[in-house]
Order: structure tokens, then C-alpha cells, then sequence
């Protein structure tokens, strides 16, 4: 099941106006890509770069959308006369909001996995070790606007919400950390494909930025491997008033287990992403866990689970 909107609901999580047509209670799915588009849709108008699909609104309604979501201008040239258009300040602002419209009418647990390497290890761990206490849904990363497309297909009766937040520019974690409100931001290992200092200092202030995003009004928590001289100093500016669990106080936590069961445990996580795992990705798994809240017994019976099913 994929989320689907009014155009009152648009309307509301938007700010927007109708700029031109009509509207009614049937709902439809968002999406900005013409390929995607079916009867009934939301087409949202994206410019970037040399493209404007504000050029494209008469495909989108020849391939059955119901209505648009444009940018306001004073008129749309390439749109057929009295369709419904739904003008906005921002249309790539308006598709974040209503992300964010669907996160909160769910209301799962969020939980936001960032790291420049091993986060969808992370959070391929993680969900073997909740799928069998808790409905969750997988939200990976696709497009300029991160994990957006997966989480508006989160269904209505989700509980745990797992996201990842990649990183290019300054801004980007923080963009969609905003929209989802994470309750527990997952911090995992961050450094710079060519080490230095300086460098390793901006991939800590690239995806350290989730910490200013947790939900602080539900008991919000944060995971940090802190491991890397960078992100511990970064974070802990960023960790006041938060309750954190720090890998370099708390690395203990992984001796409960055995370590040939955490062996193999992890080496599910290189099958499923193709990626090596190091020991970070099944801490920030283990310790979000138990933020979460199951039990150690909860957690051994659910490696265990995961070593016999796939290795």
C-alpha cells in the first residue's frame, strides 16, 4: 500500500492554493517522475539544473494524473485549460511536507540510520532483529530526495519506521531528518574516503546533523559510534539534553553474545547489501535495538533466528 492524498489534504500539509480547476475527495498517490505516473496520481512539478518538468504537466495528465502540484507562477503554459493545478511556494519543499504529513498520521517509531559507510547494513541488521516483535517498514535512499519514495510507501499500519540518510552537501541529513522527526538517530561509522582531519571534520558535521532532527518530545535517543576523533567531538556539541549511548563507553554490550553467532549474524548483512560489515554496523543494530526496547533474550533469539535462516 503506497500513502494516497486528498487534495485537501495537499492543501494542508503544503500551504498551497488552487491555481486552477477543480477539486473533490478523491485521493492518489504523489509521485515526480513521469514513467510513474497512473490514473489518478498527484504529478509533482520539479525543476533542477536545465530540466523544468513544469514543461511536461500535459503529459502527466494525458497519463492520468488527476492534478498537479506546481510552482506559482502567474500562468501555466504547457497546461491543458481548467485541470487542477495546486500551486505552491516550492514544489521539492512541498513534496518533503508531505513526507512528513505521512510519517506523522502513521506515527511509527522512526528510526534514522546515518553513516558514509555500512548504514543499509545497519539497517538491514536492525530489521532482522525487530521484524519478528514489530510491523516495520525499510525506507533506502533512491533519488536527490533521499529514502522520500519509500516512506510514501510505508502502509498505515506500520509500527517501526527504518530510514537511511545519505549525504552530499550540508543540509541534506538535516532536510530529511526534519521531515521524519526521528525518535532514534543512529550514528554509524563516518570518515572521509581520503582521511585527514579537515575532512574527516566534515563528514561528522555532514551526518551529525540528525541529532538536531530527533524528536525531543518522545523521549528522542541517539546511537553514536563514536569511534572516530571527529564524530566524537561533533556529537557531543550536539548531544546536550539528549540521552545518547556512545560506542566507546558501552562496546561491552557485544559480549553478551557469541562472537561466532555475531560473525555470522553480520555475515547475513554482506549477503543482503553486497557490503563488508564491520563491527560497528551490528552495535548501532544491537544497541537501536534495545533503544527500541527488546531485551537481550528478545535479541539473542532473533540472531539466532537469523543465523538459521540464512547461513
Amino acid at each position: 500500500m503506497s500513502a494516497t492524498f486528498s487534495a485537501d489534504e495537499i492543501l494542508y500539509c503544503t500551504h498551497g492554493r488552487i491555481a486552477a480547476g477543480t477539486i473533490n475527495d478523491q485521493k492518489g498517490r504523489l509521485v515526480w517522475d513521469l514513467e510513474d505516473v497512473r490514473d489518478g496520481d498527484w504529478f509533482v512539478a520539479l525543476a533542477s539544473g536545465s530540466h523544468d518538468s513544469h514543461d511536461y504537466l500535459h503529459m502527466a495528465f494525458d497519463l492520468g494524473a488527476q492534478g498537479c502540484v506546481v510552482n506559482k507562477r502567474t500562468r501555466y503554459s504547457f497546461a491543458p485549460k481548467n485541470r487542477t493545478l495546486i500551486s505552491v511556494a516550492d514544489t521539492a519543499v512541498a513534496l518533503m511536507q508531505s513526507v512528513s504529513y505521512w510519517r506523522h498520521l502513521v506515527g511509527p517509531i522512526a528510526v534514522g540510520v546515518v553513516a558514509s559507510h555500512g548504514r543499509r547494513a545497519t539497517v538491514k541488521l536492525l530489521h532482522q532483529l525487530l521484524k519478528d516483535t514489530f510491523r516495520c517498514h525499510i525506507a533506502l535512499e533512491s533519488d536527490r530526495f533521499g529514502c522520500a519514495r519509500d516512506v510514501l510507501t510505508m502502509p498505515a499500519d506500520a509500527q517501526v519506521l527504518l530510514f537511511e540518510a545519505g549525504a552530499v552537501e550540508r543540509g541534506d541529513v538535516a532536510r530529511i531528518g526534519a521531515a521524519l522527526s526521528p525518535d532514534i538517530a543512529v550514528i554509524g561509522r563516518t570518515q572521509h574516503p581520503i582521511p585527514s582531519v579537515g575532512r574527516n571534520a566534515l563528514s561528522a558535521a555532514l551526518y551529525c546533523e540528525i541529532l538536531e532532527t530527533v524528536d525531543l518530545c518522545k523521549s528522542g535517543r541517539a546511537i553514536v559510534y563514536d569511534d572516530s576523533p571527529a564524530i566524537a567531538e561533533r556529537s557531543e556539541l550536539l548531544l546536550m539534553g539528549l540521552a545518547s549511548t556512545s560506542y566507546l563507553q558501552k562496546s561491552q554490550s557485544l559480549q553478551e553474545f557469541s562472537e561466532s553467532d555475531l560473525d555470522r549474524f553480520a555475515k547475513f548483512a554482506e549477503i543482503a547489501t553486497g557490503q563488508p560489515v564491520k563491527t560497528a554496523e551490528v552495535w548501532c543494530a544491537l544497541e537501536a535495538a534495545r533503544a527500541i526496547g527488546l531485551s537481550s533474550q528478545q535479541i539473542g533469539a532473533a540472531i539466532g533466528r537469523t543465523v538459521a535462516a540464512y547461513l
